[in-house]
């Protein structure tokens, strides 16, 4: 069955998604371990309250007793906490088992644009199969994937090869997440690159496109790799080494990959490249004295 056909069991969304191991590949994961995973939904929704309402009218019993309280207590609690977003786990839908989110249209926004929780946000670092696409928040969505690319590119040395930017990008929602040490697999961001590769490529294809290591990228390994295309047998086994990637550390090339990133990240980005010392550039000292400062990119991320 296909995601797209759960759609009918709930309100209407604006904006709806699926994802992880039941959507895309994992490394690591069998066959029996994919027809086993539950599939993972988030739904965007204009109205929580009312969403709700109708919601559990349709589905109480994917509700925990919090529902007992009514639309309005779960929407509350779902705005309140965490990522600003209230899901129901363990759902029987039409023989599949789901879980799945709700979060404000208002809510996701304010994540895709300035990382206010990375939570929905850095899910979609990551492919996520749109179920319901809307116009709007799809520029929210690819300005996500941009900030995400440069700052893989930040934490990242002049060269490097594609998987290493694909680790980069996915491990940033990941690098404060406790979950990383309770429950889930350490080798969780390899596995997800190594599943998903194909699909990665091709998720920062456009973002990738933009940036002066696009040229480098496609030379190295041809357009047909970089968006998962057909391949003739030469270029399939060329599409099996890891690809060269070099980008610009100048200072001003830096500077304009900080100021791509939401205001809220510049600061944090800026400490952890002074303490681990890849704020150098050539003619440089490290971040803290080479003139990579936040404060006058607040103009550039507000332009």
């Amino acid at each position: 069955m296909a995601s797209e056909s759960l759609l009918d069991a709930f309100p209407p969304t604006r904006y709806a998604f699926a994802y992880g191991s039941a959507v895309f590949a994992q490394s690591g994961y069998s066959a029996a371990d994919i027809a086993d995973a539950m599939t993972d939904l988030v739904f965007v929704v204009d109205d929580p309250a009312a969403w709700h309402r109708q919601n559990l009218a349709a589905n109480r019993s994917h509700y925990s007793a919090l529902a007992m309280l009514g639309p309005d207590t779960v929407a509350s609690v779902q705005d309140r906490f965490g990522g600003r977003i209230y899901y129901n786990t363990h759902a029987r839908v039409r023989g599949r088992l789901i879980k799945y989110g709700v979060i404000s249209t208002d809510a996701i926004r304010e994540d895709l644009q300035h990382w206010s929780s990375l939570y929905v946000s850095g899910r979609m670092h990551k492919p996520v199969r749109v179920l319901r696409p809307d116009a709007k928040l799809q520029l929210a969505v690819a300005r996500n994937l941009r900030s995400a690319l440069a700052a893989s590119l930040l934490l990242l040395p002049t060269r490097f090869d594609d998987v290493r930017m694909l680790e980069a990008i996915c491990g940033l929602s990941y690098a404060g997440d406790v979950r990383m040490g309770v429950g889930e697999s350490w080798h969780k961001v390899d596995n997800i690159v190594a599943g998903q590769a194909a699909s990665l490529r091709e998720l920062y294809a456009a973002p990738l496109a933009a940036e002066g290591s696009a040229a480098a990228y496609g030379a190295v390994v041809g357009p047909e790799h970089l968006l998962g295309g057909r391949r003739d047998g030469a270029s399939a086994a060329r599409a099996s080494l890891p690809p060269s990637l070099e980008q610009d550390v100048t200072l001003p090339a830096r500077r304009r990959l900080l100021a791509s990133l939401p205001l809220c990240a510049q600061a944090g980005m800026l400490e952890h490249l002074a303490a681990s010392g890849l704020g150098a550039v050539p003619g440089h000292a490290a971040a803290a004295g080479s003139g990579l400062t936040a404060a006058p990119l607040a103009t550039a991320e507000a332009a």
